[in-house]
């Protein structure tokens, strides 16, 4: 916000400017005809597609929001009255290292055989989408592996604690240097009006190097 001299609005300007266009963009989805069932589905021709490019753009700025709040400090942060209530397991207590089958799942590696891929959808789709996603592409894609479960912090914690791995495929060491990669937004930093403490670590690894490690299996 100090790049420059203009003048920001305050928080009741901006307020208020967002709920003007709140009611015309709601004025306009309950009383304009592309939006009746005889006009459906919207395309690309419909004067109400970019009504749904905003619904697309802003989940994007929600998902970023929520990934910036989640590196945050939890005392700059402030729990939504209308939120749902946490889960139970958030009051629980944790043991460290975590323990598989405790703590967090067994990841299996499930084998997926081979087969055909297309991908992209033709343009009269109904629904909306970004320019990278129509069009189409067809390939052969080779027999793989790919863990049943998302990798969860448990596992990662447990590569974070490896110094090295074994690239099983050639019987070559591979080493694997972790070296956490700081995260550099969030809170001012007393390094100037522009630099930021590091608030979380995100380690410098993939998911195949963290598959590798704890299924002894390539990918």
């Amino acid at each position: 916000m100090s790049k420059n001299k203009m003048k920001w609005p305050s928080f009741k300007e901006v307020h208020a400017y967002r709920r003007t266009v709140y009611n015309t963009i709601k004025q306009i989805i309950e009383t304009h005809s592309a939006f009746e069932s005889a006009n459906l589905p919207i395309t690309q021709q419909s004067p109400a597609w970019a009504v749904f490019m905003g619904f697309e753009h802003e989940r994007i700025h929600l998902e970023t929001s929520s990934v910036l709040f989640r590196e945050l400090p939890a005392y700059l942060l402030r729990r939504p009255e209308q939120w749902p209530p946490y889960h139970p397991s958030a009051d629980q207590s944790s043991t460290h290292p975590p323990q598989q089958g405790v703590d967090y799942p067994q990841n299996q590696m499930i084998a997926m055989p081979a087969g055909d891929l297309t991908l992209g959808k033709p343009q009269d789709w109904p629904s909306f989408g970004w320019d990278n996603e129509y069009g189409q592409r067809s390939l052969r894609v080779r027999p793989f592996r790919a863990s049943q479960y998302l990798v969860s912090n448990g596992e990662l914690n447990c590569e974070l604690a490896l110094k090295s791995l074994t690239c099983l495929g050639r019987g070559l060491p591979m080493a694997i240097t972790m070296k956490p990669k700081p995260i550099v937004h969030g809170v001012p930093s007393k390094k100037g009006p522009h630099c930021h403490t590091a608030l979380s670590l995100r380690p410098n690894i993939t998911e195949c190097a963290i598959n590798l490690a704890l299924t002894k299996q390539p990918v």
